[in-house]
């Protein structure tokens, strides 16, 4: 495995940002997606300075379902190639089955699945 250079000599903070996944079981283009998070998790990977951070910015699922949080857990499996995961709330994530009228079951699983994927315990 090739590794990953930095651009720059004596960097303070090394993080990996993404943002708008949009993890969703019942999208047609969601095997891409699920590819493409694989992809940037191996690059992180691949990084020859320690990673500080991997942060996803919103939108890490379509919907909150817990099928679309069970595939994100999926992807991130066994990662450790960065300190630290966040993950914050975007509009999307805490959508449910009932929409945006049901956000509270959306939030509850937004936190639920940070604190098991991102090791971290959020509790607003």
């Amino acid at each position: 495995m090739s590794r990953i250079k930095p651009m720059y000599d004596g960097i303070r903070l090394n993080a990996a940002i993404t943002s708008d996944n949009h993890i969703d079981i019942n999208v047609k283009s969601n095997r891409q997606r699920i590819k493409t998070i694989k992809k940037v998790l191996d690059d992180v990977a691949k990084s020859e300075a320690a990673v500080d951070a991997y942060i996803t910015v919103g939108d890490t699922t379509s919907r909150g379902l817990t099928e679309n949080w069970e595939i994100v857990k999926e992807c991130y499996g066994n990662f450790t190639a960065a300190k630290q995961i966040i993950f914050t709330l975007g509009n999307h994530d805490s959508w449910s089955e009932k929409g945006y009228e049901g956000y509270k079951d959306g939030i509850k699983n937004y936190l639920k699945y940070s604190k098991e994927i991102c090791r971290n315990d959020v509790d607003k």
